[in-house]
């Protein structure tokens, strides 16, 4: 009897095996990488300064007006300064988003656009009594 279920056990257990079909290679995500880009530099009254980037595809885009400091400290100040996103033209950038905002650890601004040669453009909105330091964190997708 013992030697009966041993049998009928391998004979089940063979037909399991068999010329399986051959494993397919599984299929990866979508790989999607963040860029960064910083942007700093000196606004002085009535100044804007813009600084040009390309996104290679549809994505979203992240601005943070991250520090403003004075000149001649490292101290930051709660000067608010215009922050804008939009398409270079020649010798400006063209905003179709803009605020006026204080430097924040949290994007001012989230817009989701098409791939092209956008810019963000950091401006005085006429409450500069003397010149800043500013410096602006733009992330997006890849």
């Amino acid at each position: 009897m013992t030697r009966l279920i041993l049998a009928l056990g391998l004979a089940v257990t063979l037909t399991g095996c068999g010329e399986d079909a051959p494993p397919t290679a599984a299929t990866a995500p979508d790989t999607v990488t963040a860029a960064t880009r910083l942007f700093a530099g000196t606004l002085t009254a009535g100044d804007a300064q813009f600084y040009s980037f390309t996104l290679p595809q549809d994505s979203g885009i992240f601005v943070t007006l991250a520090s403003v400091t004075g000149t001649d400290s490292r101290e930051a100040t709660a000067t608010p300064l215009g922050v804008g996103l939009g398409v270079p033209r020649g010798t400006q950038c063209v905003m179709n988003t803009r605020v006026v905002t204080a430097a924040a650890l949290t994007p001012q601004i989230r817009e989701y656009t098409a791939q092209g040669v956008r810019c963000v453009a950091v401006f005085d909105p006429d409450r500069l009594a003397a010149p800043v330091r500013f410096a602006v964190r733009i992330g997006y997708f890849q």
